[in-house]
């Protein structure tokens, strides 16, 4: 299986593959703080399509970029 969001060239894909959560464990961590602490849970009040909701976490992904998103990480 790959990473749902593998092909995100900002934030690259690390650790092993999580089944449950469809991702690499840094985006599945990277996805639930988004959820959680950026408001992301506002995508799941909406009819849109999946597509359309993987669309706005790759944005959040871009504009956290690979800096912040290891500071999140290390917690």
């Amino acid at each position: 299986m790959f990473c749902a969001a593998r092909f995100n060239k900002i934030v690259k894909c690390e650790g092993e593959f999580i089944a449950s959560e469809g991702c690499c464990l840094k985006h599945a961590v990277l996805f639930d703080v988004w959820i959680c602490d950026f408001q992301g849970y506002r995508v799941y009040r909406t009819d849109y399509p999946l597509a359309w909701k993987r669309s706005k976490f790759h944005h959040w992904l871009n504009l956290l970029g690979e800096e912040k998103a290891q500071v999140i990480l290390k917690g």
